[in-house]
């Protein structure tokens, strides 16, 4: 008897982020992607990658705040906490939160020749122990890494049929 095996996907931090904050075009992207991908594909995320959307989006935000002249009072910085927070909700809600340990960090170190960046490396090396199809990402850098297929979202919506 055979059974299919349900595809895997792990999302890196740039697709939270513009789903996070509505990045125009890429924000809508994400949306759809993940709209689609819900109900047919596995979403992986890494634990580090939602603590980099946490501290990211908070950073994003507070400049935002200061570029519009604004102040960054004791209620500003705690709205902005809240928004970090319900966003880390969003993706925990939406995604299977996926361990890095050893193996990964070895194998990352592996794939130095390949991608230069150790935190690229580390988010394929996760996607291999994950068994992930692919990773789903708007980073150029990783779009060129191999051993795993890095695609956009909707690069994604076309190579699994979404």
């Amino acid at each position: 008897m055979s059974t299919l095996m349900k595809k895997a996907v792990l999302v890196d931090e740039s697709v939270w982020l513009a789903l996070c904050l509505d990045l125009n075009e890429q924000g809508e992207e994400a949306y759809r992607f993940l709209e689609a991908a819900i109900p047919s594909l596995d979403i992986f995320v890494t634990a580090t990658c939602i603590q980099d959307v946490w501290c990211d989006l908070r950073h994003v935000l507070r400049h935002i705040v200061i570029e519009e002249g604004g102040v960054l009072d004791e209620r500003i910085e705690a709205l902005i906490s809240s928004i970090a927070w319900d966003s880390v909700a969003v993706v925990r809600d939406t995604a299977t939160v996926v361990a890095q340990g050893p193996v990964d960090a070895a194998r990352a170190e592996e794939l130095r020749e390949v991608q230069a960046d150790y935190r690229d490396a580390l988010l394929v090396a996760t996607a291999e122990g994950c068994k992930a199809n692919c990773v789903v990402t708007f980073e150029e850098s990783l779009r060129e890494c191999l051993p795993v297929r890095c695609v956009t979202p909707a690069e994604a919506m076309r190579v699994f049929g979404l």
